[in-house]
């Protein structure tokens, strides 16, 4: 089925005062060396970000700050990594653990590409490998996602579609993996070969996962995606205050 203290920001597209930029953890994607740890993120995702009225904050990938990084976060935005080559364990087992959290706290989250599918593995599906080269064509056409690639069509009463003027979208693409099954969440986009492009979690906060790229900002929709999630973070935050 497919279906916030004291100074002046820009957010969505009005002037609010006496509220402070929702904070959005970004999770970045970790580089294991011989001899180092390396941590790295796109700028664009903070950028996004931060265009959409939002203060973006890195994550250390420690556990124990776990508890911390829920209590100074309004949302959580989840990263992509790079295509196909499987990210870090290390990365993986603390999302996993941090996603837990903010679903037990009621935290708004968006997942990005490998972030869309670390939450539905959370949510009880499972991640394969795309088959045949025409498929693979097109969920990874370009050398980066700096353009549209294919359509989605958008679920008729989910958030997603709250977000657009049209049950369709074009959206760029960037991977080789996809989600499989089911879980605990809606499927609320498909991308014409029926490829999992976005889920909605059954959750009471905020749970978008999407398997192309709004941070790069190719259209509208992307901005009113990214808009959205920061809006809902910041509603979520002063519930919660």
């Amino acid at each position: 089925m497919i279906v916030a203290h004291t100074y002046s920001v820009i957010f969505m597209n009005k002037l609010i005062t006496h509220k402070k930029a929702p904070t959005i953890l970004l999770i970045q994607d970790l580089e294991v060396t011989a001899s180092e740890l390396i941590y790295h993120c796109n700028a664009n995702y903070a950028q996004a970000l931060f265009q959409a009225g939002a203060l973006p904050l890195l994550a250390p990938f420690i556990e124990d700050l776990i508890p911390n990084l829920i209590d100074q976060s309004d949302g959580i935005l989840f990263s992509g990594s790079a295509p196909g080559s499987g990210s870090s364990s290390i990365r993986t087992d603390f999302e996993k653990k941090l996603l837990a959290a903010a679903f037990d706290r009621g935290i708004p989250v968006l997942g990005i590409c490998h972030g869309m599918q670390i939450i539905g593995e959370l949510l009880g599906a499972k991640v394969e490998d795309i088959q045949g080269a025409e498929a693979q064509s097109l969920h990874l056409p370009f050398s980066q996602p700096n353009r549209t690639a294919h359509e989605v069509q958008l679920g008729h009463d989910s958030w997603l579609r709250a977000q657009h003027s049209s049950e369709t979208a074009w959206v760029n693409s960037f991977h080789r993996q996809s989600l499989v099954g089911s879980g605990n969440f809606h499927v609320t986009a498909l991308s014409p070969d029926g490829i999992v492009e976005a889920i909605e979690g059954r959750l009471n906060s905020l749970c978008i996962g999407v398997q192309w790229h709004p941070e790069f900002q190719l259209s509208e929709f992307d901005k009113n995606l990214l808009r959205g999630f920061v809006q809902a973070a910041a509603q979520s935050s002063l519930t919660y205050t």
